[in-house]
């Protein structure tokens, strides 16, 4: 069983539970041999070093690095990379185990180099491939068994600001960073770090395949992105009317052009950042929402990728209306992912917080830095719940995007030049209510009518079962054949509540407008909770009927 590792660099590394293993040029293998010395090579490269295992085995990289104006030998844990992609070294050590002496996470800068191998032994077992999505989200957090054999299954309210500091002469004290970092073992101050929102994050990470961290709420997530990258050049196209105010924030007293996504992109190639975080500031950010707010349809984050990466410019998706595990822009090529975690990720209508994610570990940390500054951080009891909806989040989204899947082909059936569902009365079938419905389960369409417009049009033969294998968005949107109906439609349904938002296990529905005032009155919103199918159908049924009636009685 092979684990990929950077190979000379002192950031990534590899463990395995093998019985028998070894370390050579950053790639954790099988082997026979046993050794266990370690050895500092040029350039921090490695001999071959080998170890035999027993039981739950661990890894350990040890290095020589300066803190405090001293050296001090500082040994950590090794992560794995999960699917190819890297995870942060805190999620991989909740994954794989941690040893019985060692708590801390660090992610350690390159310098010289010396291989330990260290041995424990414990009655625990741990399996050999990573965990799959279900089994992530209820796991990736867990605490280090061997430091709490007694911890809560359900982790505690932490409403602490402050934390108490650890003995200078502690082993603990020792691998903290002198400046407050991403990976410190130890928290300092909530703006920093905090419990639930760490270990919230440790479970993201894994979920979305990168770095993420929380913000105080999808826009504040958004604008970091923008703080970060200080494009000047910005392409966009309609979606969430939020993110457009966000940027036109961001460009007040800034030289920015905003052109549209299917523009010709500026090559700007930026200027590196003086802090090395490996971000060009100045580049064009090319800003993607799929799938669209409000109708559920998907734009093709490839194509657009491949036109951004060829300008030099960064790409940033909006995958709020399909997350994890209906969509994952980072294999598709996108470098920024941000959600509004209120949505899908908290799911139960009750919290307000925004991620944003991305594969570059120097980019996460600065994105983490500038957070710790500008104090974009959720609150205590936000990041509690969050963890708690996380557990469930994979079983809730699989089943409203079937149920909204469902609803979408029912309603379509609606539509002019569409055979009626069963038992449809005439008075709403063939348009007479709904004229138009838009989800990614109904592309590609070889047209879009007049009245539609403002909504995306480009690459008509992209197939969105491509970037969405597991399902289509459990949001979408319909347009009523007149504004009065999409006015009173909401108030006659039983089992949808007339809200704003989306994500939560109770079915709501708007009519647009009324949240984003430049929308087609016509429009309206459906976001599908965990409610029955056919309950659903049902209730919109017998709620066409009743508007239908109700605005006929006002007309008279």
């Amino acid at each position: 069983m092979d684990f990929a590792c950077s190979a000379g660099s002192v950031e990534y590394c590899a463990v395995g539970t093998t019985e028998r293993a070894s370390f050579t040029e950053g790639m954790l293998s099988g082997d026979d041999d046993s050794g266990g010395h370690s050895k500092n090579t040029p350039n921090g490269t490695h001999t071959p070093k080998r170890a035999k295992f027993r039981g739950f085995s661990i890894i350990l990289f040890q290095y020589g690095r300066a803190h405090g104006g001293r050296n001090v030998d500082t040994s950590c844990p090794i992560p794995l990379t999960q699917n190819g992609v890297l995870l942060p070294k805190h999620a991989q050590r909740t994954l794989w185990g941690a040893s019985n002496s060692l708590s801390h996470l660090g992610m350690w800068p390159r310098g010289s180099v010396r291989l330990r191998i260290a041995f424990f032994t414990t009655a625990m077992s741990r399996p050999a491939t990573p965990p799959q999505l279900d089994t992530l989200v209820i796991h990736a957090d867990q605490p280090d068994h061997i430091r709490e054999p007694a911890y809560a299954v359900a982790p505690s309210i932490s409403v602490s600001t402050t934390f108490h500091q650890p003995h200078p002469d502690s082993e603990l004290a020792h691998t903290g960073h002198g400046e407050p970092h991403p990976e410190d073992a130890f928290h300092i101050y909530s703006r920093y770090s905090q419990d639930t929102r760490v270990r919230s994050e440790r479970v993201i990470s894994g979920m979305m395949k990168g770095h993420a961290l929380l913000y105080s709420s999808g826009l504040s997530a958004a604008d970091a992105i923008a703080d970060l990258l200080l494009p000047t050049t910005i392409a966009i196209r309609r979606g969430y009317f939020g993110v457009h105010g966000v940027f036109q924030k961001y460009a007040q007293g800034r030289n920015v052009k905003f052109i549209d996504l299917d523009d010709e992109y500026p090559t700007q190639e930026g200027t590196p950042s003086q802090e090395d975080y490996d971000v060009r500031r100045g580049a064009t950010l090319v800003w993607l929402e799929t799938p669209l707010n409000p109708t559920g349809e998907a734009r093709d984050i490839e194509h657009y990728a491949q036109r951004a990466h060829a300008a030099h410019a960064y790409l940033a998706v909006d995958a709020t209306l399909a997350p994890p595990p209906l969509q994952h822009p980072f294999q598709h090529g996108a470098d920024f992912v941000m959600h509004s975690g209120t949505k899908y990720f908290g799911g139960h209508s009750d919290l307000l917080v925004g991620i944003a994610a991305t594969q570059n570990y120097k980019q996460f940390v600065a994105l983490w830095k500038e957070r710790s500054i500008s104090g974009r951080v959720p609150g205590s009891l936000e990041t509690f719940l969050l963890l708690r909806s996380l557990r469930t989040m994979p079983l809730r989204v699989r089943h409203q995007s079937a149920t909204a899947t469902n609803l979408v082909q029912f309603l379509h059936s609606l539509t002019e030049g569409q055979l009626p569902a069963e038992h449809v009365p005439d008075d709403i079938a063939h348009g007479r209510f709904v004229k138009q419905v838009w989800h990614s389960s109904l592309q590609p369409r070889p047209a879009y009518p007049e009245e539609v417009a403002d909504t995306q049009k480009e690459n008509h033969a992209f197939d969105p079962k491509t970037q969405l294998p597991m399902g289509g968005s459990p949001t979408f949107g319909l347009l009523t054949a007149h504004a009065d109906y999409a006015k009173y439609l909401p108030h006659f349904l039983s089992y949808f509540v007339p809200a704003t938002s989306l994500g939560g296990v109770e079915s709501l529905i708007e009519q647009r407008v009324i949240a984003s005032p430049d929308t087609d009155p016509r429009l309206i919103r459906i976001s599908v909770g965990l409610e029955d199918s056919k309950d659903l159908r049902s209730d919109l049924l017998q709620a066409m009927l009743a508007t239908l009636q109700h605005v006929r009685s006002q007309s008279q």
